[in-house]
């Protein structure tokens, strides 16, 4: 009876401004096979994330949320019901569900379960305020990204590449879903992040989107009423985002260091290639000199103009 008045009282918010938090989800997190410490910091970490992700989401579900942490994504096929995942995924959600599935190791590495996590939540709550509605798979990623604060350095970088090589990719192709190529698969999380984080300059703007979205409106619309601009409009403002002089700092400051880098290897190389050759005059025996005389310059002198890697 409950969760049906919390529904009543979001839809009659939706589009106008995001209901009020009134309740909280019930977060169950299990982890067989894994130490019962390890599971309680886990299942902490889950209530600070899901505390922290509810109010930017404006997402007032009381459902539970069923949380699985396994040693490794290769034992997610042994739950019930199985997760069909590759290999070195970090985790995964089924958002309608409200089901995730985070690994403590991915193809043998341990990875960041935290920041997965983090991730994973964003997708349930997104999904979970916009009233199960369906969204493009660049919104959906972009704000599961900027949720998580995933939208980082790394993602500066493919974009200043991006932006020098004048490839950036529509976000009315990244729809249905990503590239396979992992380069412009890449660029598309840095796109579709980029496109979210120019929404937060507007108060609230996520929740009110979503909002919009779970009312029923197109993710168009949604956005016209919540930011005043369309899916081809963000695409300009992405482009616009990243100016021709950062791209270049970017790209160049990380050409610096590898030319700096390849400098000093030439260097230790000349310093080891002069004491060789000084080992080899002194070892030479003075009784029997060499049928030709050495030249006057017994060292050689390394001058390092320009080094490329």
């Amino acid at each position: 009876m409950l969760s049906a008045v919390l529904w009543l009282v979001a839809s009659l918010g939706a589009g106008t401004a995001p209901a009020t938090v009134l309740c909280r989800p019930p977060i169950e997190v299990q982890g067989p096979g894994l130490p019962a410490a390890m599971v309680a910091d886990f299942a902490h970490d889950a209530a600070v994330l899901v505390d922290e992700l509810r109010p930017r989401t404006g997402d007032v579900d009381c459902r539970p949320i069923a949380i699985t942490l396994v040693p490794s994504m290769g034992d997610a096929h042994a739950l019930d019901p199985p997760w069909h995942l590759p290999t070195w995924a970090a985790g995964a959600a089924q958002p309608g569900q409200r089901r995730i599935v985070v690994g403590v190791s991915a193809e043998g590495r341990v990875q960041d379960r935290r920041r997965t996590l983090h991730h994973e939540l964003a997708h349930v709550l997104v999904r979970s305020a916009a009233r199960d509605a369906a969204m493009p798979r660049w919104l959906d990623e972009g704000l599961a990204r900027v949720l998580a604060g995933e939208h980082g350095i790394d993602d500066l970088r493919v974009l200043a590449q991006a932006r020098l090589a004048d490839r950036f990719l529509p976000l009315a192709a990244l729809e249905q879903g990503f590239p396979a190529g992992s380069a412009d698969a890449a660029l598309a999380y840095a796109q579709s992040g980029r496109a979210v984080s120019l929404m937060q300059d507007r108060d609230d703007a996520i929740p009110r989107l979503l909002a919009a979205v779970g009312a029923g409106a197109s993710v168009d619309d949604a956005l016209r009423q919540t930011i005043g601009r369309a899916t081809w409009q963000l695409d300009i403002d992405v482009r616009r985002s990243v100016t021709l002089w950062a791209a270049l700092a970017t790209v160049g400051v990380e050409s610096d260091l590898a030319m700096a880098g390849c400098g000093v290897v030439v260097a230790v190389f000349g310093v080891r290639a002069r004491r060789r050759q000084r080992s080899r005059l002194l070892a030479m025996d003075d009784d029997n000199p060499p049928l030709r005389r050495p030249a006057a310059a017994s060292f050689t002198r390394w001058t390092v103009t320009r080094a490329t890697c």
